[in-house]
This record gives structure tokens, sequence and C-alpha cells, in this order.
């Protein structure tokens, strides 16, 4: 079965509904069987765009600040730590995805 996250787009084939999306992270019940999905809005209100490109530099300085922080770990010896900030990086990296697919920056 396809399955489809409805805030990143994210595409995951299982037999199962997932948990929640491997990409974004978001819980399991935005995620849908893609002949279910209806799509993104296809114009978004003036906040709301607003509040999008907001929430993308949050999630940017996010992902910039767990790689720091993760290279600081690991400078130190701190393996362990510095993989939990890597993982943290990569999913605020997928926020960044699932927001500029909402914006149309991406396909």
């Amino acid at each position: 079965m396809k399955w489809i996250c409805r805030v990143c787009g994210m595409i995951i084939e299982s037999e199962v509904k997932p948990l929640a999306c491997p990409l974004c992270g978001v819980n399991g019940d935005y995620i849908v069987l893609e002949k279910d999905f209806k799509g993104f809005p296809e114009k978004l209100e003036p906040k709301s765009k607003e509040n999008l490109k907001a929430a993308l530099e949050l999630e940017k300085n996010a992902t910039v600040s767990y790689f720091r922080y993760a290279s600081e770990c690991e400078q130190v010896g701190d393996i362990e730590t510095a993989i939990l900030f890597k993982a943290l990086a990569r999913v605020e990296s997928g926020h960044q995805q699932a927001i500029r697919k909402m914006l149309g920056l991406l396909d």
C-alpha cells in the first residue's frame, strides 16, 4: 500500500499505516492512503503564507544550530550526544521540506 503524509507529502510504502512520518515526524493521524489524498491547498491566505515563511526561518536556524551542537559534541568526544543532535537536525530538515512544499517552493 502507498500512504502519503498530508503535511510534507512524503510517499510511504507499507502494509500498515505508519505511526509517524519518517521525514517530517508528524503523527500518523496526518498520514492517509495515497488514493484518498486530496492534495495541498492551492492558495494560502496571506497571513498563513507569512506564518509559514517565519516558521521556515525558524526551522533553518534550528537545523544549523543542531548541526553546530553536534560538531561541538564531536570535538569533545561526546559521540552519543552528537548523534542525537544530528537526528534532531534531520527532523528540522524534514520540517523545512514540508514548509517549502506548502509554500510551493518544491515540486
